[in-house]
Protein backbone atom coordinates (compact mmCIF):
# COMPACT_ATOMS: atom_id res chain seq x y z
CA UNK A 1 0.00 0.00 0.00
CA UNK A 2 2.83 2.37 0.84
CA UNK A 3 6.55 2.27 1.37
CA UNK A 4 6.28 4.42 4.48
CA UNK A 5 4.20 2.14 6.71
CA UNK A 6 5.68 2.42 10.23
CA UNK A 7 4.40 -1.02 11.28
CA UNK A 8 6.14 -4.23 10.28
CA UNK A 9 3.00 -5.91 8.92
CA UNK A 10 2.31 -8.20 6.03
CA UNK A 11 -0.81 -7.66 3.93
CA UNK A 12 -2.51 -10.59 5.68
CA UNK A 13 -1.73 -9.12 9.11
CA UNK A 14 -3.06 -5.72 8.05
CA UNK A 15 -6.24 -7.35 6.73
CA UNK A 16 -6.57 -9.30 9.98
CA UNK A 17 -6.25 -6.11 12.01
CA UNK A 18 -8.90 -4.41 9.87
CA UNK A 19 -11.30 -7.34 10.16
CA UNK A 20 -10.72 -7.57 13.91
CA UNK A 21 -11.45 -3.88 14.34
CA UNK A 22 -14.59 -4.27 12.22
CA UNK A 23 -15.76 -7.09 14.50
CA UNK A 24 -15.03 -4.97 17.58
CA UNK A 25 -17.04 -2.12 16.06
CA UNK A 26 -19.91 -4.49 15.29
CA UNK A 27 -19.93 -5.78 18.87
CA UNK A 28 -19.75 -2.21 20.18
CA UNK A 29 -22.76 -1.22 18.10
CA UNK A 30 -24.58 -4.36 19.23
CA UNK A 31 -24.00 -3.38 22.85
CA UNK A 32 -25.11 0.18 22.15
CA UNK A 33 -28.22 -1.05 20.34
CA UNK A 34 -29.12 -3.38 23.22
CA UNK A 35 -28.66 -0.59 25.75
CA UNK A 36 -30.74 1.86 23.73
CA UNK A 37 -33.51 -0.66 23.05
CA UNK A 38 -33.71 -1.55 26.73
CA UNK A 39 -34.05 2.11 27.74
CA UNK A 40 -36.33 3.53 25.01
CA UNK A 41 -39.89 2.69 24.02
CA UNK A 42 -39.48 3.13 20.27
CA UNK A 43 -37.40 1.13 17.82
CA UNK A 44 -37.25 4.25 15.65
CA UNK A 45 -35.33 6.08 18.39
CA UNK A 46 -32.75 3.29 18.50
CA UNK A 47 -32.33 3.39 14.73
CA UNK A 48 -32.14 7.20 14.68
CA UNK A 49 -29.45 7.28 17.37
CA UNK A 50 -27.30 4.68 15.61
CA UNK A 51 -27.77 6.32 12.20
CA UNK A 52 -26.94 9.74 13.63
CA UNK A 53 -23.77 8.41 15.24
CA UNK A 54 -22.63 6.97 11.93
CA UNK A 55 -23.76 9.71 9.56
CA UNK A 56 -22.89 12.79 11.61
CA UNK A 57 -19.34 11.62 12.12
CA UNK A 58 -19.04 11.08 8.37
CA UNK A 59 -19.69 14.71 7.50
CA UNK A 60 -17.43 16.33 10.08
CA UNK A 61 -14.03 17.54 8.84
CA UNK A 62 -10.89 15.68 9.86
CA UNK A 63 -8.27 18.11 8.61
CA UNK A 64 -5.43 19.28 10.78
CA UNK A 65 -3.49 17.59 13.51
CA UNK A 66 -5.51 18.40 16.57
CA UNK A 67 -7.84 16.81 19.04
CA UNK A 68 -10.76 16.77 16.56
CA UNK A 69 -8.77 14.65 14.12
CA UNK A 70 -7.84 12.17 16.86
CA UNK A 71 -11.49 11.91 17.92
CA UNK A 72 -12.79 11.59 14.37
CA UNK A 73 -10.41 8.71 13.58
CA UNK A 74 -12.22 6.76 16.31
CA UNK A 75 -15.61 7.34 14.66
CA UNK A 76 -17.22 4.42 12.80
CA UNK A 77 -16.85 5.77 9.25
CA UNK A 78 -13.23 6.78 9.71
CA UNK A 79 -12.03 3.85 11.79
CA UNK A 80 -11.41 1.46 8.89
CA UNK A 81 -9.83 3.90 6.43
CA UNK A 82 -6.45 2.30 5.58
CA UNK A 83 -4.47 5.55 5.40
CA UNK A 84 -4.67 6.57 9.08
CA UNK A 85 -5.14 3.02 10.35
CA UNK A 86 -1.94 1.62 8.89
CA UNK A 87 0.26 4.49 7.73
CA UNK A 88 -0.14 7.29 10.27
CA UNK A 89 1.54 7.11 13.65
CA UNK A 90 -1.50 8.15 15.67
CA UNK A 91 -1.08 7.92 19.43
CA UNK A 92 -3.56 8.30 22.26
CA UNK A 93 -2.07 8.97 25.70
CA UNK A 94 -4.22 7.77 28.61
CA UNK A 95 -2.44 8.53 31.84
CA UNK A 96 0.98 6.94 31.71
CA UNK A 97 0.04 4.55 28.89
CA UNK A 98 0.18 5.47 25.21
CA UNK A 99 -1.92 3.50 22.71
CA UNK A 100 -1.71 3.41 18.93
CA UNK A 101 -4.84 3.88 16.80
CA UNK A 102 -5.52 0.17 16.36
CA UNK A 103 -5.36 -0.55 20.09
CA UNK A 104 -7.45 2.50 20.92
CA UNK A 105 -10.18 1.34 18.52
CA UNK A 106 -10.23 -2.07 20.21
CA UNK A 107 -10.39 -0.47 23.66
CA UNK A 108 -13.08 2.07 22.72
CA UNK A 109 -15.48 -0.34 21.06
CA UNK A 110 -14.81 -3.02 23.69
CA UNK A 111 -15.76 -0.57 26.44
CA UNK A 112 -18.88 0.51 24.51
CA UNK A 113 -19.89 -3.15 24.12
CA UNK A 114 -19.27 -3.90 27.80
CA UNK A 115 -21.14 -0.85 29.10
CA UNK A 116 -23.99 -1.41 26.65
CA UNK A 117 -24.35 -5.04 27.68
CA UNK A 118 -24.33 -4.16 31.38
CA UNK A 119 -26.97 -1.44 30.91
CA UNK A 120 -29.10 -3.82 28.82
CA UNK A 121 -28.90 -6.61 31.41
CA UNK A 122 -29.85 -4.26 34.24
CA UNK A 123 -32.69 -2.67 32.26
CA UNK A 124 -34.10 -5.90 30.87
CA UNK A 125 -33.98 -7.52 34.32
CA UNK A 126 -36.46 -4.91 35.54
CA UNK A 127 -38.85 -5.71 32.67
CA UNK A 128 -39.06 -9.46 33.23
CA UNK A 129 -42.51 -10.88 33.81
CA UNK A 130 -42.73 -13.70 36.33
Amino acid sequence: MSTSIPYGLTMAQAAGISVGIAYAMMLGFAGLTLALSSRTKSALAVFAAAAALILVTGIMPTAGNGVLMHIMYLAPLNALVPQPLLTDCMSYPLGTAVFDLQTMLWVLYGVVMLIGAIVAVISFRRHQVA
